[in-house]
């Protein structure tokens, strides 16, 4: 593959990470908003149900983000190495950088989940 290919290769996968990003916000926002609104009527059952499907969606998105996000960066150092005085990450930079944001975003997944179980179980002060 050329530089180009490199470079747009790497451009359509920081765009499809993009997309999974988006559908993220969008899911988490969503069961913030469903937690705050109906959670004290919801019974064990829907919040069990409601509960596994958030957290099946969220981790199968992540995984989604981490693979198009590596493979743009790994993309983006394939083409940047045929290209004079430009910067690229290596492939353990690569790794870390998504391992670290995966971990924030389960990070949200447990705070969403704390968020509901507030919510259903409040503190009397």
């Amino acid at each position: 593959m050329t530089t180009a290919d490199w470079f747009d290769y790497s451009s359509q996968a920081m765009a499809n990470y993009i997309g999974f990003l988006t559908v993220y916000i969008t899911f988490v926002s969503s069961y913030l908003v469903i937690a705050f609104l109906v959670a004290k009527n919801l019974s064990r059952q829907q919040v069990v149900l409601i509960n596994t499907f958030f957290i099946a969606v969220s981790l199968f998105n992540i995984g989604a983000q981490a693979a198009s996000s590596r493979n743009a960066y790994i993309a983006y150092s394939k083409a940047a190495i045929g290209v004079d005085d430009m910067l690229y990450l290596t492939t353990d930079q690569i790794s870390a950088l998504v391992i670290t944001i995966a971990i924030f975003e389960i990070g949200i997944i447990l705070a969403c989940l704390k968020f509901m179980w507030d919510i259903r179980h409040p503190k009397s002060e």
